[in-house]
């Protein structure tokens, strides 16, 4: 239930040092037994929707605080984002 149900936030956001931010919000999705292209786009697609589409290929050392939130929110929420109307909410509360 806690796998395909519930995303975490914590408050130290928990990304993997030796992952990129792309690599970060995938990552949930391989122990759902989501396909590599299937995670790539859905991973590619959060991220450039809470503006992160120029640091996909960064590692969490190279992101500010706010950036890394973000893509700690996008690994929280990556595999509910089926409609955009809930989503573009968080893109107005994010701003």
């Amino acid at each position: 239930y806690r796998k395909n149900m519930v995303g975490f936030v914590f408050q130290s956001f928990n990304l993997i040092p030796t992952l990129t931010a792309l690599e970060n919000v995938e990552y949930p999705m391989i122990f759902s037994g989501v396909q590599k292209s299937e995670r790539l786009k859905r991973s590619e697609e959060v991220l450039e929707k809470l503006g992160l589409g120029d640091r996909l290929k960064h590692n969490p050392t190279e992101l500010s605080g706010g950036e890394q939130q973000r893509v700690s929110i996008a690994r929280a929420i990556i595999e509910r984002i089926w409609l955009d109307l809930y989503f573009n909410h968080l893109i107005l509360f994010l701003h």
